[in-house]
């Protein structure tokens, strides 16, 4: 295992074979990092000591290292929006601007023949919240609760889906086209930047070393 400093290392090495650990490794620094290097082997017992150790501390290491590549993405992550449903979207977006009021002698007198009747203003306002949204396949406003959210829980449910698939599985849970269009592109950027970092593993000679691509 690589250590910080050659303190670290030598802690560890003495650790390992005891106060006479210098007849059985030594530390050596490879790029910038200490290791401690096996020079003559330890007992059997010990040896398979020191190797289940060394196993442990290496599975140790990955899960810490997925662990923080996971609370990495999560933090880019959108903060949970709750949505505003469509209906009240709507009803917001088409409400008049209401005027300023007049002083009594200035209104105008309502004429019997121009006042709507309320019927047809609540067909006016269905006609409205059914234009919406008219193509089914792309939908302009989001009919589930926080749809940016859920955009990255389906991209994560479908690993190796193609982008279409992702958008189409996304519309179909109530998602806005654009929505689901523009977080998803969010999502394919981070996941990208994450795979693009390195991760060293153990090789056959008990070196880390970061794989070639």
């Amino acid at each position: 295992m690589a250590h910080a400093t050659y303190m670290a290392a030598m802690n560890a090495a003495r650790k390992e074979f005891g106060k006479d650990w210098k007849e059985h490794a030594k530390c050596e620094k490879v790029d910038g990092q200490w290791y401690v290097q096996i020079i003559k082997a330890a007992p059997a017992d010990l040896q398979k000591d020191i190797e289940v150790t060394q196993q442990l501390a290496d599975i140790q290491a990955d899960a810490d290292q997925k662990a923080a590549k996971k609370a990495e993405i999560e933090k880019k992550k959108p903060a949970f929006i709750p949505a505003k449903p469509a209906h009240e979207a709507v009803a917001s977006e088409s409400a008049p601007t209401p005027k300023p009021s007049l002083p009594a002698f200035l209104k105008p007198a309502h004429k019997a023949e121009e006042e709507v009747p309320e019927e047809a203003k609540m067909g006016d306002q269905a006609a409205n919240l059914a234009s919406v949204n008219v193509d089914p396949l792309r939908p302009r406003l989001s009919s589930c609760e926080l749809p940016t959210k859920k955009v990255w829980h389906i991209a994560d449910s479908m690993p190796g889906a193609k982008r279409k698939e992702v958008i189409e599985a996304c519309v179909a849970a109530g998602i806005a086209y654009g929505t689901a269009r523009t977080q998803y592109q969010h999502w394919f950027k981070t996941m990208n930047d994450s795979k693009a970092t390195p991760i060293a593993v153990i090789g056959a000679d008990g070196k880390p070393y970061i794989p070639a691509k």
